[in-house]
């Protein structure tokens, strides 16, 4: 969709900017620790990265073909045997094959990798990365998302659905297990959940690891202290002969590659594994990616493109391979990105999280006063940091700080009596549903403050106006990026429908409501995501493609566990393995809903895929320190 616009700018730059464009293309491969090295002003850069089996080199020149020959020999000279060489001009198939048969010189002594302007454009017009490749070239993007109904239904499956969640949820669970398994003796909450968090990509994936650590003690999967966790003795019975089931396939797989190919089992073992990985992502074994690329080398290095065909099909039918048969389901879900939430919000890339009282007031109070045991701060603070991440605004309108302001202006009727409450009665105030209150009870024990110190931090005095109140919160949220607006003005069709879902309420906080619900109605120029529990809210406008209202533990979930970089992420060996320990019908589930999708042509059936996907089912699962209740009964 974006290929011709950016082949013609990525074309046009000057010579140091191509480099730092054919750097991105490189990392956007999977190659790593990249770093151009100067060269002879040649109109070529050498560029060194993780591995050190091959040479890269960055070329702008015309004559191609001499400079090609003139770059393998030096590879050739250096004990190298693979040349990877990037260059901004356009060649042609037929002009590559033709140089490649006849023309080049270190046949069969040095492998060459050809990546032209026509590959690099057609890489980084991805939507995935053609943000970055704008900002990397210096130039604004020059286009609008128009996502197709089809993509727009995939994201939203990937991102909200209930298999996709379902799924998330196993494949941690089975990280889980498998790393107890490899700790026999034992290890601390704390530390399983480092390590399960490093195998999994996402932007804040130890919330998820918390989750499953707890339902999994729920269902006595596993035991003992937060001190020393242990997998029970039924799973580790189970997982065990899941790997010794494994281990006797990879026998045979390997015993058969090996007469195929004429390589040791060792070797053959680290064919199949390179191989394993790149076919259960869904990928070709010929392809531009590192991984694709370190096949290929082996191949040649070993001498086995002569029996390429006999090879693949082989590795195609290894039982090791078939045993993870929704790895590029999983894949799927873990592949997840920013662009994602673009597609499932109709296109729209300028996002902005809008959060009521009940969010922005919390998030307020952790962010001046950070605590980790406040029930208040916890899960927003998170939020602002998922959002951070993924390059979202944050905005509170002001019809809800002027709420906030109300709220603590209540505060106020306990500083006299505060100082005579005994220690337990101070206590229980960390329940109370008066959210300054609260935080206080949790910080004062760590922060020399007294109450009523705490409160005038918030411009919250006896006789301070609800405008001076207001003035001093807008300030603090301001200062921490959180940018506050809206209209005050509502339309009175939009207030009539809240009023009739809200008989009891006061007026005011109706006015309140249907004025933020009439900007997100009005303003079809953003995306928005709103934090509320109120689910008023999401009746109002979640029919709107571009907003999509959700409690702020659920957006909190989705968007922890997808990537914020526009860039894939690195697939850790651990997390493809723990395939063989769970349960394959959430897999199941999630690869038939896509499958689905795949297949449908009709705009209307796809429609009803992505208001499944979207629509809130039944009552919210809720951790203790995701509920948010603050407002006054």
């Amino acid at each position: 969709m974006y290929f011709s616009a950016l082949k013609r700018l990525i074309g046009s730059v000057e010579e140091k900017m191509f480099y730092d464009v054919a750097l991105l293309f490189l990392e956007s491969q999977g190659y790593r620790s990249l770093s151009i090295v100067d060269g002879a002003g040649d109109g070529g850069r050498d560029v060194i990265c993780s591995r050190s089996d091959l040479r890269i080199q960055l070329s702008v020149r015309k004559d191609w073909e001499s400079k090609i020959n003139a770059e393998a020999t030096a590879t050739r000279s250096l004990g190298k045997r693979h040349l990877i060489y990037i260059t901004n001009r356009v060649i042609s198939p037929e002009n590559e094959a033709e140089f490649l048969t006849n023309n080049y010189k270190c046949a069969g002594e040095v492998d060459v990798s050809i990546y032209d302007l026509n590959r690099i454009a057609t890489a980084l017009s991805h939507s995935s990365l053609i943000n970055r490749a704008y900002g990397t070239l210096g130039a604004d993007p020059e286009f609008n998302l128009q996502p197709t109904v089809k993509e727009v239904a995939l994201s939203s499956l990937l991102l909200f659905g209930v298999e996709a969640q379902d799924l998330r949820e196993s494949v941690v669970q089975a990280n889980i297990r498998a790393t107890l398994l490899d700790n026999p003796e034992g290890v601390s909450e704390d530390d399983l959940i480092a390590q399960v968090s490093d195998y999994l990509p996402g932007v804040n994936i130890a919330r998820l690891v918390t989750a499953a650590i707890s339902r999994l003690r729920s269902a006595g999967a596993i035991s003992g202290s937060n001190s020393n966790i242990m997998l029970s003795e039924r799973d580790v019975d189970r997982l065990v002969a899941a790997r010794a089931n494994f281990n006797q396939l990879l026998k045979e797989d390997l015993e058969s590659i090996s007469s195929v190919s004429g390589l040791s089992l060792s070797l053959s073992r680290k064919l199949l594994t390179m191989a394993r990985n790149i076919i259960v992502s869904g990928k070709s074994l010929d392809g531009t990616s590192d991984a694709q690329e370190q096949f290929r080398d082996f191949m040649a290095s070993n001498h086995l493109r002569g029996k390429s065909s006999e090879i693949y099909d082989a590795l195609s039918q290894a039982s090791t391979v078939r045993q993870f048969q929704f790895g590029v389901t999983v894949d799927q879900i873990f592949s997840t990105d920013t662009f994602d939430i673009y597609r499932a919000l109709g296109g729209r890339t300028d996002l902005t999280l809008v959060m009521d009282s009940n969010v922005a007031l919390p998030l307020m109070l952790g962010l001046e006063f950070p605590s980790g045991e406040s029930r208040y701060g916890h899960a927003v603070l998170a939020l602002e940091q998922v959002c951070r991440s993924h390059g979202i605004g944050m905005m509170t309108p002001s019809v809800y700080v002027n709420e906030m302001a109300g709220h603590g202006r209540k505060a106020l009727e306990y500083l006299e009596i505060y100082p005579n409450l005994p220690d337990e009665a101070r206590s229980s105030l960390r329940n109370s549903r008066n959210a300054f209150l609260s935080h206080y009870s949790y910080i004062h024990e760590f922060v020399d403050i007294t109450l009523d110190s705490f409160l005038a931090h918030f411009g919250i005095v006896a006789g301070a106006s609800i405008r001076k109140l207001e003035n001093r919160m807008l300030s603090i949220l301001e200062s921490h990026g959180i940018n506050t607006g809206f209209s005050e003005w509502y339309d009175s069709r939009v207030r009539v429908e809240v009023e009739s879902q809200k008989p009891g309420d006061f007026p005011v906080l109706i006015d309140h409501d249907a004025s933020v619900a009439t900007n997100l109605i009005n303003d079809s120029k953003k995306g928005y995501i709103v934090a509320t529990w109120d689910v008023v809210m999401r009746d109002v406008v979640q029919d709107l493609a571009r907003v999509y209202v959700d409690n702020p533990a659920r957006i909190n979930d989705f968007l922890s566990v997808i990537d914020g970089s526009f860039k894939p992420s690195d697939r850790s060996e651990h997390l493809l393995f723990t395939l063989l320990h769970m349960d394959d019908e959430p897999a199941r589930r999630l690869a038939e809903k896509v499958e689905k999708i795949n297949s449908i042509d009709g705009a209307y059936q796809l429609k009803i895929l992505i208001d499944e996907a979207r629509m809130r089912k039944g009552v919210p699962r809720l951790n203790d320190e995701d509920v948010i209740d603050i407002l006054p009964s």
